[in-house]
């Protein structure tokens, strides 16, 4: 049987998460992984990772907020936003305590950031890591994020440092962040260290270490079924399935409430198909994993 699931990593700092996929590539012996979402190199935390058909079902599944717990030093910047990059400005202004927690929530809500120089953001088809590696001139649009929470800490004045943590959108940039709540005090800063807490439902305490996924996969693999029992499902009959494997519609009992899709499963609650509701009350296949 094709390896199906779910994996959950607690990248340590130091490799990419693409190191990681690769790890994970050649523990389970198989190609076809996805993620929801990359950390840097210098960030630690919650990797979350699709097996096999579970790619497919990685953009029906609840993946935000997305949760970090982040430190940044105030008084410096280098060109990376943290402090693997090179000093670029130093001697900025210390902030109070008081001026820092009156700014926060500026930053929650709705809000537009430019992307960090060095990230996978693309210029013409080309990483702007690369290009700012080569030290090319270019531009970075700002973007829309979303910021539900933004809280701090703790925070040291004297070693200039606050401890924070956010709760946001796939897309939004710690670095940049905490470059523009610095801006915002009139100051510079750097992160010293990013940790990715939270996926959606699943926190980082549900993650494998990399000696665990190198020693035993296997038990790394988290079910399908396990990962959604908490949405909207359905376990379909055999007629059912064969119609969408066919790629044709089917009409479930109506649930409690009528969810935008539906897992469904087969009745060993093997992953069968992602079905969305239609204005007729079917539910057409948007994903089917089932074979004829």
């Amino acid at each position: 049987m094709a390896v199906m699931g779910f994996v959950f990593i607690d990248k340590p700092v130091g490799p990419t998460s693409f190191d990681i996929v690769r790890e994970a590539r050649k523990a389970l012996g198989v190609k076809a992984i996805g993620h929801a979402g990359t950390l840097d190199p210098a960030a630690s935390g919650l990797l979350f990772l699709a097996v096999g058909k579970a790619t497919k079902l990685l953009r029906f599944l609840p993946l935000e907020p997305k949760v970090y717990r982040f430190s940044m030093r105030f008084g410096a910047t280098t060109d990376t936003l943290d402090e693997e990059g090179t000093v670029v400005e130093e001697g900025g202004a210390i902030p109070e305590e008081t001026s820092l927690r009156a700014i926060l929530p500026r930053f929650v809500g709705t809000i537009r950031q430019v992307p960090p120089r060095f990230s996978a953001v693309r210029v013409g088809g080309v990483r702007a890591y690369t290009l700012a590696r080569k030290e090319r001139d270019f531009e970075l649009a700002a973007r829309t994020a979303r910021i539900n929470s933004l809280e701090l800490h703790e925070y040291d004045r004297e070693r200039a440092v606050a401890v924070m943590s956010v709760a946001c959108s796939t897309g939004t940039y710690v670095r940049a962040l905490a470059r523009d709540i610095a801006s915002e005090l009139g100051t510079i800063a750097v992160t010293t260290s990013i940790r990715r807490e939270k996926i959606g439902r699943t926190a980082v305490e549900d993650a494998r270490g990399l000696e665990e996924l190198r020693s035993n996969a296997d038990h790394c693999l988290v079910p399908v079924a396990e990962v959604v029992s908490a949405l909207p499902h359905y376990r379909a009959s055999k007629g059912e399935l064969r119609e969408l494997s066919f790629g044709r519609e089917i009409a479930p009992p109506a649930p409690e409430y009528e969810p935008k899709f539906l897992f469904v499963f087969g009745p060993y609650m093997e992953p069968a198909a992602v079905v969305r509701k239609t204005a007729r009350g079917t539910y057409h296949p948007e994903r089917v994993l089932v074979n004829r």
